[in-house]
């Protein structure tokens, strides 16, 4: 399924493309950050990074190695500076997909998913326990119809011990174990 691999990507890509620590970019005040490749011919820029105010990312742009426009990504904060909005550009910079996520307090609660032309294309329906664990994710297509359920179980600890996957026909397809060693 092409729209969760792109929702992790995305969450990886907070984690991945910071250059600086996020310390850094607050204390000194960082707006961007260009990285750049420089070799015995030529000098080519690998990605720009831009950040708000929190240091957070709200721009990325990637280049490949021949220095080509590759990606890009931008994501708009709410005021508890959660996500609200990403957008992921394609390699001819028009958009691809458009993510908009509702929280309820701190928790995302309902992520939109909107294709090329900002057309609904899925929601994703995230349900809580009372101690905040995810113990639901009801994906529904464009026309509101079931696609897939992912259900969570947790220990006493509040361990997660496992994630079931179950089909648009409420079948399991898949069982992830979790165990821990103390």
């Amino acid at each position: 399924m092409k729209v969760p691999i792109l929702v992790c990507f995305l969450c990886l890509f907070q984690l991945f493309t910071f250059a600086q620590s996020e310390k850094k970019i607050k204390k000194y005040h960082i707006k961007s950050i260009t990285e750049e490749k420089i070799d015995s011919s030529k000098t080519s820029i690998e990605s720009i990074v831009k950040y708000d105010k929190n240091a957070n990312i709200i721009f990325e742009e990637e280049y490949s190695k021949s220095g080509k426009f590759k990606a890009k990504y931008s994501q708009k904060f709410n005021k508890y500076d959660k996500v609200e909005e990403q957008v992921i550009y394609n390699e001819k910079g028009t958009v691809s997909q458009t993510i908009l996520t509702k929280y309820n307090l701190d928790l995302p609660i309902l992520i939109t998913i909107l294709n090329e032309k900002g057309e609904l294309s899925q929601t994703i329906e995230i349900k809580y326990n009372g101690l905040k664990e995810k113990m639901e994710e009801i994906t529904s297509d464009s026309k509101g119809l079931f696609v897939q359920k992912v259900v969570y179980e947790y220990d006493k600890k509040g361990l997660k011990t496992s994630k079931k996957t179950f089909d648009k026909n409420n079948k399991l397809i898949e069982t992830k174990k979790y165990t821990y060693e103390f």
